[in-house]
């Protein structure tokens, strides 16, 4: 492997640990023992969490295995790859970190939490009702 490969899989490794520090870093106050158990999107949380460090894993494993490519044109070919994964799990992170965020706001969080509860009891009554009208099935006869 050439010094000009190793410099472009570093560059890459480079970006995946600084995607996976800021998640990570993220999460720690959102998730830590006593917030989970007092967060109200602790199952959204947990659910986003578990996607983006699944993701991040599964790209790990595929840096780490650049090593063995011998061709110059198929490293730099798959570290841009990487990167562009990289680029869509750090939009997709920022994408649902930013509407988290709103909620910490104290300039939004009182009509957040007001949407989030008419949203809550409007799909609670729904589901009691027995789904959405347009989804009941409708009988052959008016």
């Amino acid at each position: 492997m050439t010094l000009g490969q190793q410099i472009r899989i570093a560059q890459t490794t480079t970006e995946f640990d600084r995607l996976s520090t800021r998640i990570g870093d993220w999460f720690l106050p959102r998730l830590d023992d006593t917030a989970v158990a007092y967060h109200p999107y602790s199952t959204q949380l947990l659910t986003l969490k578990s996607l983006l460090t699944t993701s991040l894993k599964a790209l790990r494993g595929e840096i780490s295995r650049l090593t063995d490519t011998k061709d110059r044109g198929a490293v730099y070919e798959q570290c841009r790859l990487f990167e562009r994964r990289l680029v869509w799990l750090e939009r997709v992170s920022r994408f649902f970190g930013d509407k988290f965020d709103q909620r910490e706001d104290p300039r939004y969080r009182m009509v957040l939490n007001a949407a989030d509860a008419i949203a809550a009891r409007s799909n609670h009554g729904l589901v009691s009702l027995g789904g959405f009208p347009a989804c009941r099935r409708r009988s052959a006869h008016p």
